[in-house]
């Protein structure tokens, strides 16, 4: 009975571990997400404000 008791509380320590271990990586994947996002998104707002600057130069352009 006690031994049963023993592997009982050392497959619910295993078991916690792994959802902790988990969770940490669930946590990994969401942060390396969110930056690789940030990071696309900082490059398509620069692209974009090359390109809206650019646009408006042409249109001075035509404008003459």
């Amino acid at each position: 009975m006690l031994e049963d008791a023993a592997k009982f509380q050392e497959l619910q320590a295993k078991k916690e571990e792994e959802a902790r271990n988990f969770e940490e990586t669930i946590a990994d994947v969401i942060e390396s997400h969110n930056v690789n996002v940030g990071q696309i998104m900082d490059k398509h707002r620069s692209l974009m404000e090359g390109q809206i600057a650019q646009t408006e130069q042409l249109k001075k352009e035509i404008e003459r």
